[in-house]
């Protein structure tokens, strides 16, 4: 699956609490210099990646398949699911019991975060990105 990441450039300043979004690079010049004109602040546009659809964070076609339940142990029906988590999403094989109870595992903090950076790694995308995805309105996946 093709993780579909589209950039844009925000600009806000602090003196007049301007902001602003573009979505294109060759805007972002005429972007700043109306903004001079008008505030007489020079603020540099910062750029920003964003995933055009967060559902896409659950996507675990590319995830290591387990023999267990991560949660029980059982090796009955174990499927790859994903799980929200307070610093992002993990994909973790459980059971159907489990994936249907909305049980997530006790993991600590250390193995969290490094399995919030393995899925990254499944997705092809960065941790910036997910963070971005994982605190968008619209994003509702993984059990939390």
């Amino acid at each position: 699956m093709s993780i579909d990441i589209k950039k844009r450039w925000l600009l806000w300043c602090w003196e007049c609490d301007a902001r602003d979004i573009v979505h294109e690079a060759s805007l972002v010049q005429g972007l700043e210099l109306a903004h001079l004109r008008w505030c007489g602040i020079v603020v540099k546009a910062q750029v920003q990646t964003y995933l055009v659809d967060p559902s896409q964070l659950d996507d675990t076609s590319d995830c290591t398949r387990r023999e267990r339940c991560e949660n029980c142990r059982s090796t009955k029906d174990v499927a790859v699911s994903t799980v929200r988590y307070t610093v992002g999403v993990v994909c973790l094989g459980l059971c159907a019991s489990c994936t249907s109870q909305n049980l997530s595992i006790g993991l600590s903090f250390d193995d969290v975060t490094d399995r919030v950076a393995e899925h990254c790694e499944h997705l092809g995308i960065d941790l910036g990105t997910l963070r971005e995805a994982v605190n968008f309105d619209g994003y509702r996946g993984g059990h939390a």
